[in-house]
């Protein structure tokens, strides 16, 4: 399988093989290898530590076993949710 630049496999760019369409009916969801880049992953994860007031390295900050909040804008999630990969992936639903 050709690899591009990233590593990810070229076959992560096109639409959903049927098997993972089946998936997405009876779970409700697929796994898209590589939508995103780690470090877009990484920013986001960052921030929402920042944003909920607790910090990944300081276990005593984790008070709450669910934490709410509403959704961001910020730029690592709009990056996120708005790459090639994802939108040629998402449209075979």
């Amino acid at each position: 399988m050709k690899q591009m630049a990233d590593k990810t496999p070229q076959s992560a760019l096109g639409p959903l093989s049927a098997g993972q369409v089946c998936e997405f009916i009876e779970d409700g969801f697929v796994r898209l290898e590589a939508a995103f880049p780690r470090s877009v992953a990484d920013d986001c994860v960052r921030l929402l530590w920042e944003k909920i007031g607790c910090w990944a390295d300081l276990r005593s900050t984790w008070t709450r076993s669910v934490i709410r909040h509403p959704s961001l804008d910020a730029a690592p999630f709009t990056e996120a949710v708005n790459t090639p990969r994802l939108h040629g992936r998402s449209t075979s639903l």
